[in-house]
């Protein structure tokens, strides 16, 4: 696994929920709070959805989107960038389906409608509070620090969580 997908789902991995924001048919913004139910080794995210909500037809006419999570003690702040696909996959929805999410669909796993989103991660940043501002995790230019400054941005390998704990391949 990429140290940075490590680095992300260190800061993430405690965070229930995270708010989606997809372009609407308005050409608006339009955000709404969903479960992340699991962090991939090839820098993933994945959501289930019902395939009759307005979110996943925005995702079909366009995949750009924005999650965005914050700690309870609003400490952590992360921002990721991606494209989103709309899968109809039942083994994977076997993998992912909680009992707990019987409380947003009653009909439970086998309710037709229900729909993965697997958010693929393109870019990702988290606010720094020693540095003050927002700090590249994952992006197409991992730029190196300011010379004269300690980049604490890099994950330790270390860092990486215990195999059963929530990381999924």
């Amino acid at each position: 696994m990429r140290s940075e997908y490590i680095k992300l789902y260190a800061l993430v991995q405690n965070i229930k929920f995270a708010v989606l924001s997809s372009v609407g048919d308005d050409g608006e913004m339009h955000s709404r709070p969903m479960t992340p139910l699991q962090i991939d080794h090839a820098g993933n995210i994945w959501f289930i959805a019902s395939a009759a909500q307005h979110k996943t037809e925005d995702l079909f006419k366009n995949p750009k989107v924005n999650l965005v999570y914050v700690s309870k003690n609003f400490e952590t702040f992360v921002s990721i960038c991606g494209s989103a696909t709309v899968l109809q996959d039942s083994k994977k929805l076997n993998e992912l389906w909680d009992p707990n999410m019987q409380a947003w669909f009653p009909d439970g796993i086998a309710e037709d409608e229900l729909v993965l989103i697997q958010v693929h991660i393109e870019r990702a940043e988290h606010w720094d509070r020693t540095k003050g501002r927002m700090v590249q995790v994952i992006g197409p230019i991992n730029a190196p620090p300011p010379p004269g400054t300690v980049d604490r941005s890099q994950p330790n390998l270390s860092d990486m969580p215990p195999a059963g704990s929530g990381l999924h391949h």
